[in-house]
């Protein structure tokens, strides 16, 4: 009765699996499950004491007769190599063109760090060495060489569950198991230094525990992608975190591949905003509950982890083709969105905001006004629109949010979900140093580090976003809860970005950057991207 319980509640969720259960015609309902049942009948009749030896079967490793082993991969191999269109089918008819990254701006590319306005040389010189010193380290000490390619392992007939957050070895990881009677994927890596233990986004399965406390579902047959993510229902770690990693892996599957996820509300209904079709190809799984197993066909992961920091150059571009084939509607009214950290009716902390760092709400109307003079200064015409996540005192709605972000010409604010979870929105069609959105991040810096970590910023991620990205460091008399900037930063950045040609900076001047690569060698740095170039161009991406 537990189960019947059980599959009752599944079938009653939307989206979670390919059938529906209607809510005015039981009946169909009723003929759908027996159908289901009738099939895996035909398809594999059990006798009564075979039924429980399929159930232990199900959860272990299988043989492990070696030339048992190796005859099975050989097949699996054969098999997986007669799907060519896995690697080679452009998913979308007709698609948009954009311009690839390196292509919008070339000098700009592989980014180092963003434009600092800071009149002080040594918070200049910290800022550009940290944060070119952590683009270098996250490539093995050589620029941009280490591939934003994503990695997959493909698998036949293989089970996939995720660990819940009370099983993972590292919570930020993300990590799951995806396995089948020939072999375990395991990505475990040493990473003591930063951890503490060893990580890997998919590592062996907890056979033992989870054959008593999770149920089994085998699924229709079929081609399946399996993702874990992590950061569960943070609005700004799955935009910018897990979004890309999705987008890169539906580029590379046919149509006709669907994707399993863990269940979360909030990635749901950002998944359905982007793209309703491709939400129908997902089935939804409980992280806590549920291993499913692929029956008959094909099951792909990714073994790069999410974050994924690595390389220099086309991460995010599928992430940005999406967003222009789902949504390509440009706004020709553009307006310059000012992100503030408390409530824009009161000035008061918002209580969406769970981290502080509200900009001191005085000095907040003073940097508004001098934004509207430059704005008068330079001639142009945008509206200032104040975002603080809201609409008449509820939460913006994601189409509202789309709609606000994609008439951005620039965006202004403090390091917050705000900003990082919106980027998307912005116009996906740049395609020269001039038509990409600038925005102007406020971070901590040498004498701030103590309101956040050092230099936090999502320049990680949006380096690999056609955006001119400008920074200004809060000043050391901001605290955790109440930050402060200098005004006269904050005009020179303003000229920066809209001035005529005696204060207009558009890229990273490498030349007078504090930031030397290792060798101390320029020419060995240029050589060192050329290569990051042509090491980081996936020919599995034939959509542009």
């Amino acid at each position: 009765r537990e189960r019947e319980i059980e599959i009752e509640l599944i079938m009653k969720r939307p989206s979670f699996f390919p059938f529906r259960r209607s809510t005015t015609n039981v009946n169909v309902a009723v003929v759908v499950v027996l159908l289901v049942v009738l099939m895996l009948l035909y398809r594999s009749p059990l006798q009564p004491e075979e039924s429980q030896q399929r159930k232990l079967s199900a959860f272990s490793l299988g043989p492990k007769d070696p030339k048992s082993i190796q005859q099975k991969l050989e097949k699996q191999k054969e098999d997986i190599e007669s799907e060519a269109l896995w690697y080679k089918t452009n998913n979308d008819p007709e698609p948009i063109a954009i311009k690839r990254l390196w292509d919008i701006c070339p000098e700009n590319n592989p980014s180092l760090h963003g434009i600092l306005h800071e009149r002080r040389s040594d918070l200049r010189e910290h800022y550009e060495s940290n944060l070119g010193d952590q683009m270098y380290r996250f490539n093995g000490y050589k620029w941009g060489i280490s591939s934003d390619r994503l990695i997959t392992k493909t698998i036949r007939n293989g089970k996939f569950a995720i660990y819940s957050e009370q099983e993972q070895e590292y919570y930020y990881f993300g990590q799951g198991s995806a396995w089948n009677s020939d072999e375990v994927i395991d990505t475990t890596v040493a990473n003591e230094a930063w951890t503490g233990k060893p990580l890997g986004s998919f590592i062996p399965p907890l056979l033992d525990k989870w054959e008593s406390d999770r149920q089994l579902i085998q699924l229709p047959p079929g081609n399946y992608v399996a993702y874990t993510g992590w950061m569960y229902g943070n609005l700004g770690h799955f935009i910018h975190d897990n979004l890309p990693n999705i987008a890169y892996l539906k580029h590379l599957v046919p149509i006709t591949t669907r994707f399993l996820f863990g269940y979360d509300e909030l990635h749901a209904r950002i998944l359905k905003f982007i793209d309703p079709v491709f939400y129908e190809r997902i089935n939804w799984i409980n992280r806590d509950k549920h291993i499913v197993e692929v029956t008959n066909g094909t099951l792909t992961v990714t073994t790069v982890p999410s974050p994924n920091y690595l390389g220099c150059c086309d991460q995010l571009d599928p992430l940005r083709q999406w967003i222009a084939q789902s949504h390509p509607k440009v706004p020709d009214k553009k307006v310059v969105v000012f992100y503030t950290r408390g409530d824009k009716e009161t000035g008061m902390r918002n209580e969406d905001n769970k981290h502080g760092r509200v900009l001191d709400p005085l000095l907040e109307k003073v940097l508004l006004d001098h934004i509207r003079l430059k704005i008068l200064q330079y001639n142009r015409t945008e509206e200032v629109v104040i975002f603080d996540g809201k609409d008449n005192g509820k939460t913006m709605s994601i189409d509202n949010q789309f709609k606000l972000f994609r008439s951005a010409s620039t965006i202004i604010g403090p390091h917050g979900t705000g900003l990082g979870g919106n980027y998307i929105w912005t116009n996906p069609f740049a395609t020269s140093c001039d038509d990409r959105v600038q925005v102007l991040e406020f971070l901590p810096g040498k004498e701030s580090a103590h309101v956040q970590a050092l230099h936090a910023s999502y320049f990680m991620q949006y380096r690999k976003w056609p955006f001119e990205y400008h920074h200004i460091l809060y000043t050391n008399a901001s605290t955790p809860m109440v930050t402060q900037i200098d005004i006269g930063h904050f005009d020179t950045a303003l000229d920066a970005m809209w001035g005529g040609p005696e204060t207009r900076i558009k890229v990273t001047d490498y030349h007078s950057s504090a930031w030397e690569p290792e060798e101390n060698n320029m020419s060995n740095y240029l050589e060192q991207v050329q290569t990051a170039k042509a090491m980081n161009n996936d020919p599995r991406l034939n959509f542009a």
